[in-house]
């Protein structure tokens, strides 16, 4: 479960960094790449905080 879980971290952050340089790349400024970048890291977070939610009021 842990290799499954880093490999996870691992695609998400690669497919981030990849955004940014794309952005980047096509003349976007700093602040258009950093938030694309954060935006797509914090898209796996969402789903979890929603469930630790739910789980907690059980």
């Amino acid at each position: 479960m842990q290799t499954t879980e880093n490999l996870g971290q691992i695609a998400v952050l690669g497919v981030s960094a990849a955004l940014f340089n794309a952005c980047l790349g096509a003349g976007s400024t700093d602040a258009v790449g950093y938030g694309t970048a954060f935006g797509l890291l914090l898209a796996p977070c969402t789903p979890a905080v929603l469930l630790a939610a739910r789980a907690r009021s059980a």
